[in-house]
This record gives C-alpha cells, sequence and structure tokens, in this order.
C-alpha cells in the first residue's frame, strides 16, 4: 500500500517503504535522517516525542 512519508509527506510505494521501530513508514533517505530523534531509540529521542 502507498503512503506519504510524515516527514517530507510525498507518496512512497511500498517497496520503497522502510519501517522505524516507532512504527512510521517513510521514503529511505528519511529515515536515515529520522534515526537520530526517533521517539522509540534515538539519541535526540525528545525531538522525535514532540514531533508526534
Amino acid at each position: 500500500m502507498e503512503t506519504r512519508c510524515p516527514l517530507c509527506r510525498r507518496f512512497v510505494p511500498n517497496e520503497s517503504q522502510r519501517w522505524c521501530t516507532c512504527g512510521s513508514a517513510m521514503d529511505a533517505r528519511c529515515y536515515d535522517a529520522h534515526a537520530p530523534w526517533c521517539a522509540s531509540d534515538g539519541d535526540e529521542r525528545w525531538i522525535g516525542a514532540q514531533e508526534l
């Protein structure tokens, strides 16, 4: 299923989605940028908690 990336808001086809431990499906480039502030296990998780 195609979904929107929560970071860049563009549509991401199923085969291109990367799933994070916080439950977000996103584009591969956004996934790499999201890792440091992921609400589940990022070093800067307080930023991710405010973004959700």
